[in-house]
């Protein structure tokens, strides 16, 4: 589980860091570290964890940084990306990392 909370969080990080990869333009990019998380764990259990903690944790770093920048205040803006970040990223993230298990285990066998 721990692996593909990792590489599921260091890829979304890395896409919020740059600038010009954008959700409304390169949607698909976004598919892709939890793609990879999944395929390296293929357990259908540890996925889901890891989905949901690696959701969470990317929404409480974004938030911080966001925070920062547009000194907002600290609860409020963890309220709301809570609020809403969940029920948006949390289901792309979980398909996204069953279909790298599935593919995972097509590939690589069961663990």
């Amino acid at each position: 589980m721990l692996v593909g909370t990792i590489v599921t969080l260091l890829g979304q990080l890395f896409l919020y860091y740059e600038p010009t990869i954008t959700w409304e333009n390169y949607w698909i990019l976004w598919a892709i570290p939890p793609l990879v998380g999944g395929a390296i764990e293929r357990n259908y259990r540890e996925c889901v964890k890891a989905s949901i903690l690696s959701s969470v944790l990317y929404l409480l770093i974004a938030t911080y940084f966001e925070v920062g920048k547009r000194s907002l205040p600290v609860f409020d803006a963890y309220k709301i990306a809570l609020l809403f970040g969940i029920p948006v990223l949390l289901p792309i993230v979980l398909v996204s990392m069953l279909i790298g298990a599935v593919i995972g285990r097509k590939l690589f066998g069961e663990r």
